[in-house]
């Protein structure tokens, strides 16, 4: 065969065996096996889990009940004449609520509270502020064993001696709270708020408002705050995704 033939059909198979070397060259080395640890080596510690735990939310309802302090900055403002007709300026008292949630971010409840004040001589006995409201709860960090949200809403209020009630009033309250979460069952929480309502005027129990115009008492404000610590039930709604 003439050579001049032969190598013009040998270039293409040469330049491709060339070019397949080359790759083969710069292909990086495959990695080693990774090795056995040395005998006698320590394994590496299991991470423990934190502290806090997530629960897969579900639609729920839930009642509860608290017990805590109403702490009245101003205690006199109700009173006639200048007089101290509130015993002293912390109540201890109990709510009953109940509500749902089903939005693992909003909660709405209604909830009846009752505070007591000790004993004013020739005043009030035992005098009582009672509200029944609506709130609701927006949570900031939910879905795990601790649950914090910010508590909002309004209500009635009642204000007299030893649940009679002297003077009505709307009111409002807001503050935040805390839940701790054993189960999905239950929950351990809770609250400060800060309170307050307009009370109609009105003619204190133990006055003669016929005889002494000046006991009776104008329409007024009241605030205060409230701490609270709570015992909620939980109960899944049945079917909810």
């Amino acid at each position: 065969m003439d050579p001049r033939k032969l190598f013009p059909a040998v270039l293409p198979a040469a330049a491709l065996i060339l070019l397949t070397a080359v790759a083969e060259a710069q292909a990086p080395a495959a990695a080693p096996p990774p090795s056995a640890p040395p005998a006698g080596a320590q394994p590496a510690p299991a991470k423990k889990p934190g502290f806090l735990k997530a629960y897969k939310f579900r639609p729920m309802l839930y009642w509860g009940a608290g017990l805590g302090l109403n702490i009245l900055p101003a205690r006199n403002n109700l009173c006639p004449d200048n007089t101290t007709c509130v015993g002293s300026p912390a109540g201890f008292g109990f709510s009953l609520d109940m509500g749902a949630r089903f939005h693992y971010l909003v909660g709405l409840e209604l909830t009846y509270d009752a505070f007591f004040f000790s004993k004013a001589s020739s005043y009030y006995n035992q005098a009582t502020w009672q509200s029944v409201r609506l709130d609701a709860r927006i949570y900031v960090l939910a879905g795990a064993n601790i649950e914090v949200y910010i508590m909002a809403g309004g209500g009635v209020n009642f204000f007299g001696d030893k649940f009679d009630v002297d003077s009505t009033g709307g009111g409002f309250e807001a503050g935040v709270g805390i839940d701790f979460v054993p189960s999905q069952a239950f929950t351990v929480g809770a609250q400060v708020l800060y309170r307050g309502s307009v009370f109609k005027s009105f003619c204190p129990e133990y006055a003669d408002c016929v005889t002494s115009p000046s006991s009776r008492v104008s329409r007024e404000f009241m605030h205060g705050v409230l701490i609270m610590v709570n015992l909620q039930f939980r109960y899944i709604i049945v079917g909810a995704s």
